[in-house]
């Protein structure tokens, strides 16, 4: 879903162009994706529509639907159906006669076949290899995208993991079996995995954190500590933004008739998502607190250092603990801030998991002889709490290795 504050139908090209680079919150409308724009510029008045035959070359208009591009005799008779057979599996014919070959090259979706064909029909050499095949269900888990879409960090992440566990678990002296006897085999199996915790652009988490009377803070979160150490790690945050010790951060434990709102502890969603709410919020409650310490000591908030216990420049100092006093006496103003957060990427931890087995074939009974797993989560806020959830996921990757 995206927002406009205003909607306009360019009447000329030289016009749209002038329009977009107005302002940077101005976009040609189409392939948008979710977010906000002062002006959304419609091109559809323009006459970019349609496929024409030069002596030397056919134009496609940016306006061209990808309906059109499957049925073109024109395209079909220079081509084959290679731009045909390219766009004929998107979705359906209702789609294929809004969505346009402009916002399909231009937002350069990875996935797009067209993009893919262009390039092609564009190439020195024209020659088009056809292939046909035929989609069939398994049970053999595959690796999915990782090595597709030239994603390299994630595949060096995840190929460093394989390495890792391949020398651990000893793959090259004992893949793919050892036969015991007629009925046993001793065997090793391999799994690979990965955890988009915090899905971009739709997880949220909000925190509110208050300075109390006795310069404590209590930070009050949505997110339920289930042994993931939640709640010690979101206080480790607070404490390191307001710089001040462990204890004098307070977290209350999560009531949903008055706790923020959180999509969930799950993973390491906790550090990145709402680990980073709390960032926002203790900013915003130390700004609060440097400018009613600079009321009081009549000076200039920029002048001003907050270092968890006083608020001080070269001139006058404040302490926290007499700050807060004075804010529950008489005029005071108690002070909170709440801040939320959501992020458009999502941390990609990858995991790969080995099984040593020992399995008799005629009964399938099976015993699991050893287990390595090797996950590259990025660098860890805290290192020791961080193991438990990669233990939790090491279970269902033991089962899959041994599958």
């Amino acid at each position: 879903m995206f927002g406009l504050r205003e909607y306009r139908v360019a009447q000329r090209l030289d016009q749209a162009d002038e329009c977009l680079h107005t302002d940077k919150g101005n976009v040609i409308l189409g392939g948008m994706g979710r977010k906000n724009y002062h002006t959304g510029i419609d091109l559809s008045q323009l006459g970019l529509n349609g496929i024409t035959e030069t002596a030397d070359e056919i134009e496609i208009a940016c306006m061209t639907t990808l309906r059109q591009i499957e049925t073109s005799p024109r395209l079909e008779g220079c081509f084959g159906r290679i731009l045909a057979d390219s766009v004929s599996p998107i979705v359906g014919v209702q789609f294929r006669n809004a969505a346009t070959i402009g916002g399909s090259v231009f937002s350069l979706f990875s996935f797009s076949d067209i993009i893919t064909a262009l390039l092609a029909e564009n190439s020195d050499d024209a020659s088009i290899a056809a292939a046909c095949d035929q989609v069939v269900y398994t049970n053999t888990m595959s690796a999915g995208a990782f090595r597709g879409y030239g994603a390299t960090q994630g595949t060096f992440a995840l190929e460093a993991c394989i390495q890792k566990g391949r020398e651990m678990i000893g793959w090259e002296k004992k893949f793919p079996d050892v036969r015991i006897s007629d009925t046993k085999v001793w065997a090793v199996g391999a799994a690979i995995t990965m955890q988009g915790s915090s899905i971009s652009n739709i997880d949220m988490a909000a925190v509110e954190i208050r300075l109390q009377d006795d310069a404590y803070y209590t930070l009050m979160i949505g997110a339920t500590e289930m042994g993931t150490g939640c709640d010690t790690i979101l206080a480790q945050i607070a404490a390191e933004c307001l710089e001040c010790e462990l204890d004098k951060i307070i977290v209350n434990g999560v009531d949903t008739d008055h706790s923020p709102y959180d999509t969930g502890s799950y993973a390491f969603s906790t550090t990145f998502l709402t680990g980073m709410a709390v960032v926002k919020a203790c900013e915003r409650l130390k700004t609060k607190i440097i400018r009613e310490a600079a009321i009081r000591l009549s000076a200039d908030p920029d002048t001003l250092t907050f270092d968890g216990r006083a608020v001080f420049n070269g001139e006058n100092s404040m302490d926290l603990d007499a700050l807060a006093r004075t804010l529950v006496v008489g005029a005071g103003n108690c002070f909170s801030a709440t801040a939320s957060h959501s992020s458009p990427v999502s941390p990609l931890p990858f995991m790969a998991g080995f099984a040593e087995i020992k399995m008799d074939l005629e009964t399938g009974k099976t015993h699991v002889i050893d287990y390595v797993g090797v996950v590259d989560c990025g660098d860890t806020h805290q290192p020791q709490p961080g193991k438990d959830p990669d233990r939790g996921r090491h279970c269902p990757g033991n089962w899959h290795g041994i599958v």
